[in-house]
């Protein structure tokens, strides 16, 4: 009887261990950015000042940056230790005709200690040698998922014109859609709702800002307005893994009851000996 209690004590206490038991903590990288722009005749400078606000070194950082339909990528800064800086300037040489509001997207691509790819995103409206007002109102929320999820864009046209529109949403690579442009007309004071299907990559928890972009061209200007939203990636665990607690609730008495009817048991054949 002795040898039963200790193999039921044994298989508890892997019970246990297994129920309770959680993966190290591995380091967070988490990157604040800043971006300012200046222009001068056909080229902007964008700037962006990076600092490392996590709890690890992230590795391999690049910027890109997107702006009237042109790319520009700076070169590849090794190490950005935790609470350290990073700055990157870049030169975008934009097309003539440019002129008017247009959507300017700013992009850290950067790999954490095991080489696994991640990226950071911020955005603006800049005004390229003329200002414009794009009469649109535009606003997306926080979208929740652990796998896929339908992020709302609502646009309204706040003027007496109908316009016609092209909406892009920039997403992290954390995360993806099957389409990020869609074209859409709007009637004068119309509004409607554009809906994006986001797929997760990577299942962790963390959180992403997304930019979505609204434009449009009208009498040789350029229209566009630029608006933030959040995606929150919630791991999804299994079943038996979330409801770990109620396991070891339940466990606790159960261990009580039998190791005394246990006891009992051994405590009567010593007496019937």
């Amino acid at each position: 009887m002795k040898k039963i209690i200790f193999r039921f004590r044994l298989w508890l206490f892997f019970v246990f261990f297994f129920l309770s038991a959680s993966g190290a903590s591995a380091g967070v990288i988490t990157l604040q950015m800043r971006m300012t722009i200046s222009a001068s005749a056909h080229q902007a400078n964008v700037v962006i000042t990076v600092r490392n606000t996590g709890t690890d070194a992230a590795h391999d950082l690049r910027a890109v940056v997107f702006m009237a339909g042109c790319r520009a990528e700076s070169d590849i800064q090794t190490l950005l230790a935790v609470r350290e800086n990073a700055i990157f300037s870049l030169n975008i040489d934009a097309p003539p005709e440019t002129r008017g509001a247009f959507p300017v997207i700013g992009k850290i691509v950067f790999h954490d200690g095991a080489r696994q790819a991640f990226e950071a995103l911020s955005g603006t409206t800049f005004h390229f040698g003329l200002k414009t007002d794009s009469k649109l109102q535009v606003s997306t929320g926080k979208l929740s998922l652990s796998m896929a999820g339908i992020l709302p864009v609502k646009i309204r046209n706040t003027s007496d014109s109908r316009r016609q529109c092209r909406v892009t949403l920039y997403l992290p690579r954390a995360v993806s859609t099957p389409k990020d442009r869609q074209a859409l007309f709007l009637g004068p004071r119309e509004e409607k709702i554009l809906e994006f299907r986001i797929l997760s990559r990577k299942n962790i928890d963390s959180s992403y800002p997304v930019f979505c972009t609204v434009e449009y061209d009208e009498s040789k200007k350029h229209y566009a307005q630029t608006v933030r939203g959040t995606i929150q990636i919630e791991k999804d665990q299994n079943w038996f893994k979330s409801t770990r607690w109620y396991w070891l609730a339940g466990l606790a008495p159960l261990f009580v009851i039998l190791l005394t009817a246990c006891r009992s048991e051994v405590r009567g054949q010593g007496t019937g000996d």
